[in-house]
């Protein structure tokens, strides 16, 4: 679900600040994650605006500051795991979050576990400047090569691993100045049921994500969530794991490895 729906402003996200300077976080992807974790992590918490409107993911808007700097992140508190009926928990987010950075990618803004006013949840920074994929779409922005359209494969094969709907437009944030794209909403992801069928269509993707995604064992990927997922979403996980890269093994086969991954 998109938080661009619960509040009507489909240009104002929530990305981290340091993804626009130093041309994004394509290099020095680990430290400037590491430098933005630990402002959001030790930043005063000037003031929390509450009693937002929201659907079924609640959140208040937090204004932080460190050394001068002011800045709005956005908390969710709300904590729905699996096996309720209708999940929701912040958790899903903390553990996209952590997904992301053990395959070294910057698809998903740093976020971190923090607690504000005695609730415990996620802080995210939010700043304005981006649009929804959505929106992009509807006001025919078009960008100017094909990276853009790679940054995108490589995001649909995120959002299948985690059990999102693949492609979702709503979810997908655009910096229209440096076509840098992010996916941000994970708060009902990690399905614990394993789809068969992929859905929607995935031509590749990066070959960092490939190699990455290949060379990460299973008992890795379970210390690394397993804070965050229960045993049935991790097995659903590396069931998805093993399905991706099924599939993408075989268009290399039928269509060569240069066609395939960029």
């Amino acid at each position: 679900m998109s938080h661009l729906n619960k509040r009507r402003f489909p240009a104002l996200v929530f990305i981290a600040l340091l993804l626009f300077t130093s041309g994004g976080m394509n290099g020095g992807i680990v430290s400037r994650q590491a430098e933005m974790e630990s402002f959001l992590q030790s930043a005063s918490i000037q003031k929390v605006i509450k009693d937002l409107e929201g659907g079924r993911t609640e959140y208040w808007d937090v204004i932080l500051l460190r050394d001068g700097t002011e800045r709005k992140a956005r908390f969710k508190y709300v904590d729905r795991r699996r096996p309720h009926l209708i999940p929701d928990s912040f958790m899903y987010e903390l553990a996209a979050f952590e997904l992301n950075k053990r395959l070294g990618l910057s698809i998903v803004p740093p976020l971190i576990r923090r607690t504000i006013d005695e609730m415990e949840g996620s802080l995210q920074i939010f700043v304005p400047d981006c649009v929804t994929e959505i929106y992009r779409q509807r006001k025919n922005i078009a960008p100017p090569g094909l990276d853009f359209n790679r940054k995108l494969e490589d995001i649909k094969v995120f959002e299948y691993l985690t059990g999102e709907p693949c492609y979702d437009a709503d979810d997908i944030l655009v910096d229209c100045s440096t076509w840098d794209v992010w996916r941000v909403d994970f708060s009902e992801a990690f399905s614990d049921t394993f789809p068969l069928d992929i859905s929607c269509r995935i031509e590749g993707c990066s070959r960092k994500l490939y190699v990455q995604l290949k060379s990460l064992e299973d008992q890795t990927i379970r210390t690394v969530l397993q804070p965050y997922l229960n045993a049935a979403e991790l097995d659903a996980f590396l069931s998805r794991k093993t399905k991706i890269l099924e599939l993408i093994e075989r268009l290399i086969a039928e269509l060569g490895e240069e066609r395939v991954l960029f």
